[in-house]
């Protein structure tokens, strides 16, 4: 009897030295706190550019109005200027009209430049932040298969040391 207690504390010696294995390098947990703190900043600096988008939209939308109101001012100020050239009479605005007028689709002009830019600085804040959001994902699938992995060696563990210390029992109780 005495041999099968031997045998068992043997068996228990390297089924503990099997489980204790080799020193393999811990799987490591990726922490996205970093992550999480960056994408809240570009957040609020999409939305700083959003606000200024919105203000250069009202603005735009101002200098619609300006320019059509000129346009509609100047539609009757045509006068006759004779060409020497064809020999015929021309209907066009007065210089002081032509330069207002052009004065407004500038002024337009320049409103939808700005507001084109603050769009496209939006849209690559936005890129920006998918890619960073994308890397969260990424390293939170990378996390659950991490700890999946770990819950099952866990599990495995438990088992083995269950069977082990009733087979262990079971010779202990038999040898007495």
């Amino acid at each position: 009897m005495k041999n099968y207690l031997i045998i068992a504390l043997v068996v228990l010696i390297v089924i503990l030295s099997l489980l204790r294995g080799c020193d393999k390098p811990k799987e490591i947990i990726i922490d996205n706190s970093e992550l999480l703190n960056k994408v809240d900043s570009m957040q609020s600096n999409y939305n700083a550019l959003k606000y200024k988008s919105t203000k250069l939209e009202l603005e735009l939308d101002k200098q619609k109005e300006r320019k059509d109101s000129v346009v509609y001012k100047l539609k009757n100020q045509y006068i006759m200027v004779y060409d020497t050239i064809t020999q015929d009479t021309v209907e066009c605005l007065p210089k002081p009209y032509v330069d207002n007028l052009l004065l407004s689709f500038e002024y337009v002009l320049e409103a939808s430049d700005s507001l084109i830019a603050s769009k496209s600085l939006q849209i690559e804040s936005l890129e920006h932040i998918s890619e960073v959001k994308d890397t969260i994902i990424l390293n939170y699938q990378l996390n659950e298969k991490t700890y999946k992995k770990s819950l099952r060696k866990e599990k495995r563990k438990k088992w083995l040391f269950g069977v082990t210390g009733f087979g262990f029992g079971y010779l202990f109780g038999k040898s007495f």
